[in-house]
Order: C-alpha cells, then sequence, then structure tokens
C-alpha cells in the first residue's frame, strides 16, 4: 500500500450563500422600515367615536359567589336569584361573551348550588366555570373501594 507523499488540499469554506442571504436579510428590513415611514408620514382625518367600547366588545366576567348561609352575591352587591338573573341578562345582552365564575362556600347545601346554576342558565350564560382550590389528601378520606 503507497503512502500519501503529496499534502491534501486545505478545505475551503465557500461563503457566497452566506453572503447572499444577509444581503436579501438587509435589504429586507430597509424595506421593511421605508414602508413604517410612508405609512407614519401619511395625513388622515381618522373617524371619531364617542364610546370606544362600542366598537370592540371585551369579553366581561363576572363573579357570583355563594356564602354558607345562602346569599348569593353578584360582584359583592347581595341580591336574590331573580335579581341576578336580571342583572346578568343585561349584562349578556350587552356583551354576548360574557362569563360567569361561582365561587361557592364549600358548606352550602347542593340545591342552593344547583337553584344559583339554574338562574344563571337562565339568564342566557353560556361561559360558567367554579372556582375550587386544592385539597390534600388525608386520612379523613371516605372513598369507598
Amino acid at each position: 500500500m503507497p503512502l500519501k507523499t503529496y499534502p491534501d488540499e486545505a478545505p475551503t469554506i465557500n461563503l457566497t450563500s452566506m453572503i447572499d442571504v444577509v444581503f436579501l436579510l438587509l435589504i429586507f428590513f430597509m424595506v421593511g422600515t421605508k414602508f413604517t415611514e410612508i405609512e407614519n408620514n401619511v395625513v388622515l382625518d381618522l373617524p371619531r367615536v364617542a364610546d370606544v367600547s362600542s366598537t370592540a366588545a371585551q369579553p366581561v366576567t363576572k363573579s357570583v359567589s355563594v356564602f354558607r348561609d345562602g346569599t348569593v352575591t353578584l360582584d359583592q352587591r347581595s341580591m336574590s336569584l331573580t335579581e341576578l338573573t336580571q342583572a346578568l341578562s343585561q349584562t349578556r345582552q350587552s356583551n354576548p361573551q360574557t362569563s360567569v365564575t361561582v365561587r361557592s362556600d364549600a358548606n352550602v347545601t347542593m340545591q342552593r348550588g344547583m337553584e344559583v346554576a339554574t338562574a344563571i342558565k337562565q339568564a342566557g350564560i353560556q361561559r360558567l366555570s367554579f372556582t375550587t382550590s386544592q385539597s390534600t389528601m388525608s386520612s379523613q378520606s371516605t372513598m369507598s373501594r
């Protein structure tokens, strides 16, 4: 087997493609900057609206709390179930994306909780969530096997 007696050619790095990409990016950003300058220099008399909220309705989240004694509040205002339904219905009419978060005491009866959920449903609210807290597993757990 013959040994090499001549040195290998030194590897070359072809930078042509990388330089092309850099120049294209440079041109892209220069042209993009030019468009924003043109847009800022255009003088327009934009339309005016009396109430900004009327043009873009933002989702509204209402908070309903149910206390141990059965008292119901909507955003910290105590009210009956009929008043709750009316208030949520009015809110939904002005903003169909209204959502309701229910916070309930752990000792509230299931009956009262269902009455509140029914009142919210009668108001036409489609987005309903319940706030809970994570309990730690203890020896007092009464799960049946």
